[in-house]
């Protein structure tokens, strides 16, 4: 065979039974409800790709949410926590302001007052730290603008073990005592939720 006998396609043709990504978002996206009314408010003044706000739309929904709805799922109950990063080029698709956007959305409508703390987790990365916000506020929300930062954190002697202590707050465990320096901290009906996003 020669090269003059070789004919490129490019792309290449989809395999049989994908969806395109625009056909996936549109299937993802509902047509009424909070998710829409928070699709309507956000996508007029961002620039970003539709997938990003619908995703940080998702979250806010879940840390709105918390444990207090579930699918019976076995013997557990699935409850709507969701950990998401927008991947993207830097300063290019907006992620920073689809971030803030979420952020500013959840800060008004769940603000800190004395005892009672809002959605938003702080960005604390210590263990101790890290297990003294859930403890506090086990469905709260953690905003990272750069998850890159995060991981960098987690590999320092002092949060060597909040990596793992987040997979595990994933599965939205009923109890999870932690033994820290201090003496041991508890925390009961975790299910937080993680938007940060990354190059």
């Amino acid at each position: 065979m020669t090269a003059a006998t070789v004919r490129r396609v490019y792309p290449p043709p989809l395999p049989a039974g994908y969806i395109s990504d625009a056909d996936l978002i549109a299937a993802a996206t509902p047509k009424r409800g909070w998710l829409r009314d928070y699709l309507d408010y956000a996508e007029p003044f961002s620039e970003a790709p539709s997938q990003f706000n619908l995703a940080t739309g998702l979250v806010c929904l879940a840390a709105a949410v918390g444990r207090r709805a579930f699918i019976p799922h076995g013997d557990e109950w699935l409850h709507p926590n969701v950990y998401v990063c927008i991947a993207a080029e830097q300063a290019r698709l907006r992620k920073s302001s689809t971030l803030s956007t979420g952020r500013r959305l959840l800060v008004e409508a769940f603000p800190r007052e004395g005892d009672v703390p809002g959605v938003l987790l702080p960005d604390d990365f210590s263990d101790e730290g890290l297990t003294d916000a859930v403890a506090e506020n086990p469905t709260g929300c953690f905003f990272w603008s750069e998850f890159g930062l995060v991981l960098g954190t987690t590999q320092k002697t002092y949060s060597a073990t909040s990596r793992q202590m987040l997979a595990d707050l994933f599965d939205c465990p009923h109890k999870r005592e932690r033994k820290l320096r201090k003496g041991t901290v508890t925390i009961e009906q975790a299910g937080p939720s993680i938007l940060t996003a990354s190059l």
